[in-house]
């Protein structure tokens, strides 16, 4: 970490972190949140009532408890030392993205340097955060510490960690169904799904159900204009009924992840990271949007080639620009440029983010074709491995067997026996007239059939022979 602290790209972050909080205060900071932290500082349980019924703006916080409790701290000590509390909301982001950064470094070891160049400089993250006062950080950062923990197969502390991002912003709710789908595919981790539920249902009684309890806190989250984005893209198909683009594309990774047959950590991360990407790009999103897109970006920049780093950063440099060219008044513009787009304003704005939507959609594709088409896991999952063991009697075949299930787990392995498919049990006097080698003494196409469903994915109804009594019981079989 003292390596990590000390590198000059880190030094770089955290001056022009700190340039920015110091010269610019954002228009939302200062016209809304700064006036409810400061308004909160009475210590209600219910500060969004209290807010209301001071007269304030509805869409002035409409993000729950453990948004407000992560200002809480330093707005209060910016107010004892008599500072502005801008600051104090901007330490606080400031503190947020330093611990982002220390988990990533958990998270992706020996890259400090990688890191500190794709995501403690990332564009995306500075502007938004410090120039544009945004705090789309916040339940990032408790997301991805979710898949951190998840993957330290420490469930009680993941399903909390969910719980604080949904608690900081309902959008990080979206990631929820991908986790019910990771526990679902995943045999071997269902049996922690309860641990999650309970750090999940903990986390929900603590943060999100006393703020759904609320009227006012509700009636200041479903005011807030950003809500309305996701029915922004859609097509008619009457003059009463349109379809909305954003959720049909949500809902097709989601199917996508559920086809996978056995979804590893990688494939959940990805997937679900993708339905985040797919809705900003899809959405006219608010510039803070596109840090739910950074944890993403991350890992595709660690895992892949130099062409992504090149994406990523085109993608970035088109972000601000964009972004830029949104919020700086026309005066604020170069002259040079000002003069070209003279009269083509929107053009102009509208070619910047197409450009910028049409790179995403090259880094999701590259994303799907390296990090999902490639993944073992997905490969193996179209189709299960069939192996066929074949002996004379006593050749160590069950043995052999057992060992192969004993590597993979009984999870990952089904097995079927070629005892199974006696046309009688072995006391019938049939066996008197032929031995079990005989091929007519054996039910060879179901024994074929069977095979044949379990590869499809379909469970079967077969005979289990019992060598202690040698006769016949029936059980079900699945393709694990």
């Amino acid at each position: 970490m003292n390596q990590l602290l000390r590198h000059p790209f880190f030094l770089l972050g955290l001056i022009l972190r700190v340039a920015l909080i110091l010269a610019v205060t954002a228009q939302p900071v200062q016209e809304w949140y700064v006036p409810f932290l400061d308004h909160s500082l009475s210590f209600s349980l219910d500060p969004w009532g209290d807010w209301l019924e001071a007269g304030g703006a509805q869409t002035a916080f409409p993000y729950g408890y453990v948004m407000w409790l992560a200002f809480l701290p330093l707005a209060i000590a910016a107010k004892l030392a008599r500072f502005p509390l801008a600051y104090g909301y901007e330490l606080t982001l400031l503190v947020v993205d330093f611990l982002f950064l220390m988990l990533l470094s958990r998270m992706y070891p020996r890259k400090s340097k990688l890191l500190l160049t794709i995501y403690w400089l990332s564009p995306i993250v500075i502007l938004a955060s410090y120039g544009m006062g945004y705090n789309d950080l916040i339940p990032v950062f408790f997301l991805t510490l979710s898949y951190f923990l998840i993957r330290e197969l420490r469930f009680k502390l993941s399903g909390f960690s969910l719980a604080l991002a949904i608690s900081a912003k309902l959008s990080m709710g979206l990631a929820l169904p991908f986790y019910m789908v990771y526990f679902y595919r995943n045999r071997a981790l269902r049996q922690f799904l309860r641990k999650f539920m309970v750090g999940l249902g903990a986390g929900t009684f603590l943060f999100i159900l006393p703020f759904a309890l609320s009227n006012s806190a509700l009636q200041m989250l479903l005011s807030n204009p950003e809500m309305g984005k996701i029915y922004d893209l859609s097509f008619d198909l009457g003059p009463e009924v349109s379809i909305y683009l954003v959720p049909v594309a949500y809902f097709g990774v989601l199917y996508a992840a559920w086809r996978i047959r056995r979804l590893n950590h990688d494939l959940f991360s990805v997937l679900s990271g993708m339905s985040f990407v797919l809705i900003v790009l899809m959405t006219p999103a608010s510039p803070g949007w596109f840090i739910w897109a950074v944890p993403l970006l991350i890992a595709y920049q660690i895992t892949s080639d130099r062409v992504a780093a090149w994406l990523v950063g085109v993608f970035s440099v088109l972000y601000v620009l964009s972004s830029l060219t949104q919020l700086l008044p026309t005066g604020y513009i170069v002259p040079i440029l000002n003069q070209a787009i003279k009269g083509y304003p929107s053009h102009f704005l509208s070619m910047l983010h197409t450009m910028m939507v049409v790179v995403g959609i090259i880094v999701s594709l590259r994303l799907w074709r390296e990090s999902v088409n490639r993944n073992d896991f997905f490969r193996l999952s179209r189709k299960p491995f069939v192996l066929g063991i074949a002996g004379d009697s006593g050749a160590g075949k069950d043995t052999y067997a057992n060992s192969i299930e004993g590597l993979f787990g009984k999870h990952s392995v089904t097995k079927i026996s070629g005892d199974d498919y006696h046309l009688w049990d072995r006391q019938k006097p049939m066996w008197q007239v032929m031995t079990h080698l005989n091929p007519m003494a054996n039910d060879l196409a179901a024994f074929a059939r069977d095979i044949v469903s379990l590869v499809d994915g379909k469970a079967i109804h077969a005979r289990h022979y019992d060598h202690a009594t040698g006769r016949m019981s029936h059980m079900q079989r699945s393709e694990e």
